[in-house]
C-alpha cells in the first residue's frame, strides 16, 4: 500500500470515527436548549398569569375604594393580597392530572 493511500485511509477512519461523540453531544445541546427554552416559557407564562391576576384583584379593590365617600383630601388606600395567587410550578412537564 502506498503511504499516501494508507494517509487518506487513516484520515477517513478518523473522521468517521468522530462522528458519534459529535452526534451525541448535538443531541445533548438540542435536548438542553428545549429544556431551557420551555424552562423560559413556563416562567414567561406564570409571570403574565400573576401580572393579569393582581390586576384583576387590583381594579377590583379600586372599584370598592371608589364606592365610599371620602373626603376631598384622603385617598384611598388599595392593597392587593397575593397570598391566594398560585405559586411557581418548577415541574418542567407540568404535573399530572
Amino acid at each position: 500500500m502506498y503511504p499516501r493511500k494508507k494517509l487518506l485511509l487513516g484520515a477517513l477512519r478518523g473522521k468517521i470515527e468522530g462522528k458519534g461523540q459529535a452526534s451525541l453531544e448535538m443531541v445533548v445541546a438540542i435536548v438542553s436548549v428545549l429544556l431551557l427554552l420551555i424552562g423560559v416559557l413556563r416562567f414567561f407564562f406564570w409571570v403574565n398569569k400573576r401580572f393579569i391576576l393582581r390586576q384583576e384583584a387590583y381594579e377590583s379593590e379600586a372599584i370598592q375604594a371608589a364606592n365610599h365617600n371620602y373626603p376631598t383630601n384622603a385617598q384611598p388606600e388599595i392593597q392587593v393580597d397575593e397570598i391566594e395567587m398560585p405559586p411557581l410550578d418548577l415541574e418542567i412537564l407540568g404535573r399530572a392530572k
